[in-house]
């Protein structure tokens, strides 16, 4: 370039001083223009922008302010021209004087981007034609320069070259984005890849004509179909015949329609025996269309197979309680009503130790009868649906101790149960409370025997019972703390049992202290009106 100050170097004069006379044909008045159509020493064209609306970034590095200003003016009305330090453009237009100065600065731009095209133009000053300048003849790669503009500058055809070179680094972005965007889908197809190869469930995808197209490991495990044996065929190389064709044609009728299908399918492995799957299929869609289907199988065979036999156990379950519940509670009492009978009169018409005998087969009899009852009260609880209903404390535990007196005229019971006590509790709260105060009275060996029965209350009723007697036996307890009874493990009475669920069921609480000094039974249920009785 010159050093010319007033206009950029190698720019031609017009024929005269640059200042124009004349009006270039297509342009407005032609002011300030000269009759071949330059001002200040270019030939300037009306601005279009960019077809895209978009605004690409021109950076000029021109030391010489006069060029540098030309420039800017040349270019302002297309582009967005920056002169300040270099940074990041979409386009680098250099002049030859300073490429050097900037050369490795561009390359590592340029590089940087890749594979974004960056372009880089320099513009060489008439002088440049007359020496040798290895800058612009660089044989790197890549080159770091992509174009040459030689002054004088020709606007029209400047701005043809440098636009070229703009749509080719759009394209490249273009590009770029389109590249970054298939890496993202092909890392997430990896994923997905990985994910279906390693699941439990059977996969298969087939095409819109039922083809499969695809099967993972698991297929292969459940089926016994290797994936070149299955793909390219149809799915119903599994049916089983269990299914007829109505539950098919919905199946199909409901994925072709776009919408998802659930079910239970029986379906036949290879060797032709039988697994059931619980299938869900969907339809693969792009931009509207489906294209596959995708059948996801959890295999259900065990489940089902466990599902049948509790169904089994719970009928011979039903069964068998109805036995002892009816049949053997019925023949236990008629057994127990002749031994009773036979005792009695033992009891009653012989000397002793004769006598001694009937009075203890007599005391035995009646526990195997209170033993059955409880055993019909335990029955009747497990049928029940868990709803309770409203009871006076203090009437079940007069009830309760009334019974025990006639029975136990030895023991004496204190109650403090006030009348107002109402609890909300299952239907066979009697007969818990029954089995409460009877156990604390016929376990009792104390001399003289006591049990003491106290209410009390704050949000829930507390019962307690307490006794003087030796206690009740640490193996007898540990069955209801493990919720489970085992031959080794069992209470001898099905009385404790029987409280113990009645409790649970009232949404209560059961607790036993056992000391040297006897056994303390505190029982917690809702108060009425503190939960719903429904």
């Amino acid at each position: 370039m010159s050093g010319d100050a007033d206009r950029p170097s190698g720019t031609p004069a017009s024929g005269d001083d640059g200042e124009g006379k004349g009006k270039r044909e297509g342009d407005g008045d032609g002011e300030g223009e000269s009759e071949n159509g330059t001002t200040d020493g270019y030939r300037r064209v009306p601005s279009t922008g960019l077809e895209d609306g978009s605004e690409d970034t021109i950076q000029l590095l021109v030391a010489n302010d006069g060029d540098r200003s030309a420039l800017r003016e040349l270019l302002a009305d297309r582009y967005r021209v920056v002169t300040d330090r270099l940074e990041d453009a979409d386009l680098y237009l250099v002049e030859d004087r300073a490429f050097p100065e900037y050369r490795e600065a561009l390359r590592e731009r340029t590089e940087t981007a890749d594979p974004t095209f960056v372009p880089v133009v320099v513009v060489r000053g008439p002088d440049s034609s007359r020496r040798s300048w290895p800058a612009l003849e660089q044989r790197s790669d890549p080159p770091v320069v992509d174009d040459v503009v030689d002054a004088p500058i020709d606007p029209p055809l400047l701005y043809r070259r440098l636009e070229s070179l703009l749509v080719r680094r759009r394209q490249s972005i273009a590009l770029a984005d389109q590249v970054a965007t298939l890496e993202e889908r092909e890392r997430e197809l990896r994923g997905f890849k990985r994910v279906v190869e390693q699941t439990g469930h059977s996969i298969t995808i087939t095409d819109t004509d039922g083809e499969i197209r695809y099967v993972n490991p698991s297929f292969e495990e459940v089926t016994g179909y290797t994936a070149s044996e299955a793909i390219g065929r149809n799915p119903r190389i599994l049916q089983s015949g269990e299914h007829d064709e109505a539950f098919y044609e919905d199946l199909w009728g409901t994925i072709s329609s776009g919408e998802v299908w659930k079910g239970e399918v029986v379906n036949e492995r290879k060797d032709g025996t039988r697994y059931v799957v619980e299938q869900t299929i969907a339809p693969i869609t792009a931009n509207g269309d489906i294209e596959g289907y995708i059948s996801v199988n959890s295999d259900i065979s065990d489940r089902i197979q466990r599902e049948r036999e509790l169904r089994q156990r719970e009928r011979e379950l039903e069964v068998l309680r109805q036995i002892l519940t009816r049949v053997l509670r019925h023949n236990i009492r008629n057994a127990l009503t002749v031994v009773s009978g036979y005792a009695e009169r033992i009891a009653t018409d012989l000397e002793e130790p004769y006598a001694g005998m009937g009075e203890a087969i007599l005391e035995t009899t009646d526990k195997i009868e209170r033993t059955s009852e409880n055993a019909r009260a335990i029955s009747a609880i497990l049928e029940e649906s868990g709803g309770v209903t409203e009871h006076d404390l203090a009437t079940v535990v007069e009830n309760a101790v009334a019974t025990v007196r006639e029975r136990y005229p030895a023991v004496t019971i204190d109650v403090d149960v006030p009348s107002e006590y109402r609890v909300l509790a299952g239907a066979h709260l009697q007969h818990a409370v029954d089995n409460l105060v009877e156990n604390a009275a016929q376990h009792n060996d104390a001399d003289e025997p006591r049990i003491d029965i106290v209410a009390e209350t704050a949000e829930d009723v507390r019962l307690v019972v307490e006794d003087n007697g030796p206690g009740i036996p640490e193996h007898e307890l540990e069955p209801l703390d493990s919720a489970e009874e085992t031959p080794l493990e069992h209470a001898s009475s099905t009385g404790l049992w029987l409280i113990n669920w009645v409790v649970e069921l009232s949404d209560g609480c059961l607790e036993f202290d056992v000391s040297e000094d006897g056994t303390r039974v505190e029982i917690e249920l809702p108060a009425a009106g503190t939960v719903d009785p429904a």
